[in-house]
């Protein structure tokens, strides 16, 4: 029997250390502090300390791949909010060991390294290239889940997918929902899983998964950075945000794709600029409806009652690369309008963003979209390959959030720093295990050397 578990992390409250005064804390609008409080039972203390801990890991993991990687076994926040590295036997693990716990860091003793999991997807991709298609169109691909320490078989239907005989060097494989290309009917049992499609208004076509790459983890022998963990200070309330004009366009406005006469629409992602400081923004590249790399000069409006609905078009749509983005080139007589850094909170005061994060299992991550308005949770996946039939991402994360149609390019967040775009959904309702998936937004800059996201 193939299991049907699929990793789900909510991050309560955590005893945190102590630490001298730092820099006032920035003020979080009250509709942030609603839903962090609703959806992840957190304090704003948490939740920011909680962000900034994902970061600090990230980097502090980087260093401990790249120095034992014989040992090295991923990194994750715990549902304690407790940051850890986990280590594999292997002959550098007494080293690695030591140099974890002499950052502050606590270790989770793993039976498989990152390397092992790796050569093991490798053969997972390589078993699901060879399946009859009768039997491929039900896999979407294979990812490492670092908590469990194992491959996640990402399929449409697990009771369809009972039938999959796995061959003995994937028995350690589980069975979870991933995305999906066909209708579900909500009115089904919860056995019957629900459909990823991306969250437009118009339903994706059906497109056999390819094999996503397999990687392998450098082998260089810097010494690790021993960035400590995140210690906690009280925040300090600071002046009110200076509010974005009344005719401000903020991440996670709705925009209309076209003369707007078909009803499909999609949601601002976050404002931007170039090297050439031409204004733009960094939305979902299936909304496009003729997606381009070179730019299908698509329109992009806004609903306006003064006639000056028309503020941009695509400029650039990448669906069938290693990422699901666009990027929106600003007219110059509604340039003004997004000159600045907010994120809507679809209540109150905008989220400003002051920065970028890389995605982490376990951080706590916001999203602002058309549909769903403002909705919180936490990260469940990285580094996953999907197709929404509409879009391929190969690096994409994953969150228990809601999104439904109408969220694509939705800005998400953690802390108060750009982390991603939304690319797809789980199901068009949001059920009991809502699924919503994101393109990273540092995978998008690296893509477009000079394009940066605005913090002012």
């Amino acid at each position: 029997m193939i299991g049907s578990t699929a990793l789900l992390l909510i991050a309560p409250g955590a005893s945190l250390l102590h630490a001298e005064p730092a820099a006032p804390a920035p003020v979080l609008p009250a509709d942030l502090v609603a839903a962090i409080q609703r959806d992840l039972g957190l304090t704003p203390t948490q939740y920011l300390d909680r962000a900034e801990a994902g970061q600090k890991l990230v980097t502090f993991a980087d260093s401990i791949r790249e120095t034992f990687p014989v040992s090295f076994a991923g990194a994750w926040i715990d549902t304690a909010g407790t940051p850890l590295i986990g280590l594999a036997d292997g002959p550098d693990k007494a080293a690695a060991r030591t140099a974890v716990e002499a950052a502050g860091y606590q270790v989770k003793d793993q039976p498989r390294s990152e390397r092992t999991l790796l050569d093991q997807l490798g053969q997972a991709n390589s078993w699901i290239q060879q399946l009859p298609a009768a039997m491929s169109r039900l896999v979407n691909g294979a990812v490492i889940d670092p908590v469990n320490n194992d491959i996640a078989l990402q399929v449409q239907n697990v009771d369809e997918a009972q039938g999959l005989q796995l061959p003995d060097f994937l028995q350690f494989v589980r069975t979870v929902l991933g995305p999906a290309f066909g209708s579900s009917d909500p009115t089904s049992p919860t056995t019957t899983p629900p459909t990823t499609k991306p969250p437009t208004t118009t339903p994706p076509t059906t497109t056999p998964p390819t094999t996503p790459p397999t990687t392998t983890p450098p082998t260089t022998t810097k010494p690790p950075t021993t960035t400590p963990p995140p210690t906690t200070t009280p925040p300090t309330t600071t002046p009110p945000i200076k509010p974005p004009a009344a005719d401000a366009v903020l991440g996670g406005d709705r925009y209309n794709i076209g003369d707007g006469a078909s009803g499909r629409y999609c949601s601002f992602g976050f404002n931007a600029t170039d090297r050439d400081g031409n204004v733009l923004n960094i939305s979902a590249g299936h909304c496009d409806q003729k997606p381009d790399p070179s730019g299908s000069g698509t329109d992009v409006r806004v609903s306006s009652t003064d006639g000056r609905n028309l503020v941009g078009s695509f400029d650039k749509s990448v669906v069938n690369g290693n990422d699901d983005y666009a990027v929106i080139r600003i007219n110059d007589d509604a340039a003004g309008r997004f000159k600045n850094n907010f994120i809507t909170t679809y209540g109150g005061d905008p989220l400003p963003i002051t920065g970028t994060a890389a995605p982490v299992v376990g951080a706590p991550v916001c999203h602002s979209g058309a549909t769903t308005s403002f909705s919180c949770g936490v990260v469940t996946g990285v580094n996953q390959y999907i197709n929404t039939g509409k879009a391929i991402t190969k690096d994409a994360f994953a969150t228990n959030m809601c999104g439904m149609q109408g969220d694509s390019g939705g800005p998400i967040m953690t802390g108060n720093k750009a982390l991603g775009i939304a690319v797809g959904i789980s199901d068009y309702e949001c059920g009991s295990s809502p699924k919503m998936w994101g393109a990273p937004i540092n995978s998008i800059l690296a893509d477009n050397p000079g394009l940066k996201v605005r913090t002012k």
